[in-house]
């Protein structure tokens, strides 16, 4: 059997009908996988289909199951066969969601206080005293991050850890998101604006590059500099 691929977009998602969407993704594996036999049988039957498909077919035996009887009917049915597959399913569910719990709207919180401070410092350094693109830009980082350090610390991601490590670490990931969001940004918009004057390719490069560095320092703050197993 072909491996079934559907290519979900945002017009795909919003062309769809509300009870729709998890009938186009599940319904080959719906009618062809084996929950009636062995788990060999079963694991066999779902070789053609990819893991998410996988995952939401064992989740959909699950409601299907739990609306018409409760638990128990799912467990004691043929159904229970997908109970590893439900477990993961919703493993992978609470990873994806866990990258919009609290910590990210505190990490915007502290981000405006930032961006307006480190705006002022940045532009005003370019367009006012006349400073090359990458020391404004760098200047405002080296000052900003000072702050940053504290408040993302005690407030975003609630860190308790006291050591040197974490604040070369936090240096680091500053260091390499500024490089690599800078570094991109400057490129980029200078091939776009290429028939516009310089001043107004570096002021679109450095709004450019911070919307760059936020996502860059959001990810890596996280999962790297502040790193913790419990975050709420």
């Amino acid at each position: 059997m072909k491996r079934k691929f559907i290519n979900v977009t945002k017009k795909y998602i919003e062309d769809l009908a509300p009870t729709d969407f998890c009938v186009e993704l599940i319904q080959p594996a719906w009618e062809t996988v084996n929950i009636y036999g062995t788990y060999e049988e079963y694991e066999e039957t779902l070789k053609p289909y990819t893991i998410e498909q996988r995952y939401l077919l064992a989740m959909h035996w699950l409601g299907a199951e739990v609306a018409n009887g409760g638990f128990q009917q799912f467990l004691s049915n043929s159904t229970a066969i997908v109970w590893e597959d439900v477990y993961k399913g919703y493993q992978a569910m609470k990873k994806i969601l866990s990258l919009f719990d609290g910590s990210m709207i505190r990490f915007i919180i502290v981000g405006v206080i930032n961006t307006v401070i480190g705006t002022v410092i940045m532009f005003g350094m370019y367009n006012l005293l006349g400073i090359n693109y990458w020391i404004s830009t760098a200047s405002n980082y080296i000052l900003v991050s000072i702050l940053s350090y504290y408040l993302n610390k005690h407030f975003t991601f609630k860190n308790k850890e006291k050591s040197l490590l974490q604040v070369v670490k936090f240096a680091l990931n500053i260091a390499f998101c500024y490089l690599l969001a800078y570094g991109i940004a400057k490129p980029v918009t200078v091939l776009i604006l290429s028939g516009q004057e310089e001043k107004i390719q570096t002021n679109i490069a450095m709004l450019v590059g911070m919307v760059f560095f936020t996502g860059f320092n959001y990810l890596g703050q996280r999962f790297f500099a502040f790193k913790s197993d419990s975050i709420d």
